[in-house]
This record gives C-alpha cells, structure tokens and sequence, in this order.
C-alpha cells in the first residue's frame, strides 16, 4: 500500500515531507498511514487522491487536513 500511496503522491507531484503508519489493533491487518506534505498547491493533493480513488488497499475514504504555517 505504501508503494501505491507515493507512487500516487509522486504522479501528482506532492512532495512528502514525512509518513508515519501504525498498526491497529483488531483491524486483521489495516494500518493507519499519515502523511505531511510540503507546501504546494491543493490540486495537487487531490490529484493524489483522484488516482487513489477505488483502490482495493483503502479499507476507509482517505482524510485532509489542512495546516496552516506561519
């Protein structure tokens, strides 16, 4: 699934500043991946997700958040 998320991330040109994926329990194998961009335009963010769209790996819709920098 990683290999899928940044090879998308990657096609829509966002550049990942971090990732983070945790387990969770009970879930028979689902993990939790969050990921930090750096700065860019919010297209592109949805181009990611447009090319994830339908993905058998996604057990749940992905979530943005925004933050804000100074």
């Amino acid at each position: 699934m990683l290999a899928e998320i940044t090879a998308a991330m990657r096609d829509a040109g966002v550049s990942i500043e971090s990732l983070i994926q945790k387990g969770r329990a009970g879930d028979a194998g689902a993990v939790m991946v969050a990921i930090v961009t750096h700065e860019g335009p919010e297209s592109a963010v949805a181009e990611a997700l447009r090319l994830l769209e339908g993905s058998a790996s996604l057990t749940e819709p992905p979530l943005v958040l925004h933050l804000l920098g100074e």
